[in-house]
């Protein structure tokens, strides 16, 4: 369960979901084809939820943790999807 001040730092992340996406998608064209079968978004959600729980603005900006955290679980979801077709 999130606090009122977890659940605004989440809110205020999910924004950055279309751009993190769209860069995704652009900085690993090779990955594109296995992207479009994984489920990014909600992969990126579910990271944005837990991420907001540990975030300290002494440490890094709210675009900058959270890009990075986007950018993480959807390399690990991709990875899931790779070993799923390896099997």
């Amino acid at each position: 369960m999130l606090t009122r001040k977890q659940q605004a730092l989440a809110e205020e992340a999910m924004e950055l979901l279309p751009v993190c996406l769209k860069d995704f998608r652009n900085r690993y064209p090779f990955l594109r084809a296995i992207a479009q079968v994984a489920d990014l978004e909600s992969a990126a959600l579910l990271a944005i939820t837990k991420a907001s729980r540990t975030y300290d603005p002494e440490r890094a900006g709210i675009s900058a943790y959270f890009s990075k955290t986007i950018r993480n679980a959807c390399l690990r979801e991709i990875e899931k999807e790779l070993s799923l077709i390896h099997i």
